[in-house]
C-alpha cells in the first residue's frame, strides 16, 4: 500500500467510536483487505502485534503518538487496546493494555474488561511459526465471523484479579528501538 493510499484510507476518531467497522469499503492499512479497518484487524506482523494506529487506522503514526491521545477517555482507549482486541492480536503500544484493564477496574467500569482479553506476543508468535496451527487471520471473515470463532489464549483468560497478576501480561509493550536493550 503506497503513502497516499494509507493516507486516504485514514479515519477519523468519531469513525473509529460511531462509524461502521465492517463495511465492505473500509480498506484496512495493516493488511490492505477490504471490509474492517485496521483496530479490528486480526493479522499480525512479525513480533505478534499489529502496529499502527487503530483509531486513524493509520500506520503512519502508532497508538501513543496521536496528537489528540490526551482527550481520549479511559473508556474510549480500553474500546481501542482491549474491548476490540478480545481474542486478537495486541495493538502494538509503550503501554501494556493490562494497565488500562487496572485503570478501568479502579474506575468502577469492569464490565467493560472482563476476560477473555488480548493475545499475547508470545501466543501469537507460536501460531505463526508452527507449521501446523491454526492461522486464524488466513480465513477470518470480518463482518460475518465472531471474534468468539478465534482460538483463545489460555494467559488472558480467567478473572481480572488473577489477570492483574500475571507478570507476562506487563510485560506486553513495545520498546522503541533506541530505547530497547
Amino acid at each position: 500500500m503506497t503513502s497516499e493510499e494509507r493516507t486516504r484510507n485514514q479515519i477519523t476518531t468519531s469513525h473509529f467510536l460511531c462509524g461502521d467497522r465492517f463495511n465492505p469499503n473500509n480498506i484496512c492499512t495493516n493488511c490492505g483487505h477490504a471490509g474492517h479497518w485496521l483496530g479490528d484487524c486480526v493479522f499480525p506482523d512479525d513480533n505478534g502485534t499489529i502496529m499502527g494506529c487503530p483509531v486513524h487506522n493509520t500506520k503512519l503514526h502508532v497508538f501513543d503518538d496521536r496528537p489528540d491521545l490526551p482527550y481520549m477517555t479511559l473508556q474510549q482507549r480500553v474500546t481501542a487496546l482491549v474491548v476490540r482486541r478480545r481474542n486478537e492480536p495486541a495493538i502494538r503500544s509503550r503501554k501494556p493494555w493490562i494497565e488500562l484493564v487496572k485503570e478501568t477496574m479502579g474506575q468502577g467500569l469492569e464490565e467493560l474488561v472482563w476476560a477473555p482479553s488480548v493475545w499475547t506476543q508470545e501466543f501469537v508468535v507460536r501460531m505463526i511459526h508452527d507449521r501446523k496451527a491454526l492461522q486464524p487471520w488466513l480465513d477470518f471473515d470480518y463482518g460475518q465471523d465472531l471474534v468468539s470463532k478465534l482460538p483463545v489464549n489460555p494467559e488472558t483468560q480467567g478473572d481480572l484479579e488473577s489477570l492483574l497478576q500475571k507478570s507476562l501480561l506487563w510485560d506486553q509493550v513495545h520498546m522503541p528501538v533506541r530505547q530497547a536493550r
